[in-house]
């Protein structure tokens, strides 16, 4: 299991899932100590959603979002368009109306 703190937040009133966390802390002074360490869920999380822009109306995009390590709590989400979709084509149109940056 990739998350067992993520296992056991999703089961709270799992008497196994207790037992055991209740076990291995007695058992393991590592374990309480990285048991009780806030420990981001994964690496990345990724999917698809739909998205209302007012200037092009409906979007559908990827999404991956990626711990920052340094900032708990923090995470980067990248977003983009599938090519050749209607979607792709709205954000260049989007792109193509943003203000120029500083460079």
């Amino acid at each position: 299991m990739a998350d067992p703190q993520a296992a056991a937040a999703d089961t709270p009133d799992d008497p196994r899932v207790r037992e055991l966390v209740g076990e291995l802390a007695v058992r393991s002074p590592a374990f309480r100590s990285l048991w009780a360490d806030p420990v981001p869920r994964s690496a990345t999380t990724d999917g698809s959603d739909q998205l209302h822009h007012p200037a092009v109306g409906g979007l559908v995009l990827r999404y991956e979002a990626f711990v920052v390590r340094s900032a708990p709590r923090q995470q980067l989400v990248v977003l983009q368009a599938d090519p050749d979709t209607r979607s792709a084509e709205a954000l260049v149109l989007l792109s193509a109306t943003a203000p120029a940056g500083d460079g």
